[in-house]
């Protein structure tokens, strides 16, 4: 990911550039991955300075007692593990929105009121 945000940077600058996490799923095999990759990408985040803006809020759709995507926010297609209903999309919709307008105000990439990398 930090060769594409380099190709991007290297054609404009100054873009925001936002990271959405990769979502939780039905499957607890799957999150293990998911959340095994979701720390990377934190960690790496963390030690580098690509001002890349985290849209936060995704524990939203996690259900805690099971640790997989919450049936609220869960489509209930048969067989669907992955898909976010009605109400899951607007969640994201608001959480994107909120990490957009956030950056816009601000004027610079921010977690709270830091840059990701100085956020821990």
């Amino acid at each position: 990911y930090k060769t594409k945000i380099s190709l991007i940077r290297k054609h404009n600058k100054n873009c925001k550039l936002f990271l959405c996490p990769v979502l939780p799923t039905r499957s607890l095999t799957i999150n293990r991955k998911v959340f095994a990759f979701n720390r990377y990408i934190y960690d790496d985040l963390v030690q580098s300075d690509l001002k890349v803006v985290v849209v936060e809020g995704f524990q939203s759709f996690l259900d805690y007692q099971s640790n997989t995507l919450s049936s609220n926010t869960a489509s209930t297609k048969q067989g669907d593990i992955l898909h976010l209903n009605k109400k899951g999309t607007s969640i994201l919709v608001v959480c994107i929105k909120r990490a957009i307008f956030g950056a816009k105000t601000k004027g610079r990439s921010h977690v709270g009121h830091r840059t990701y990398s100085n956020a821990l």
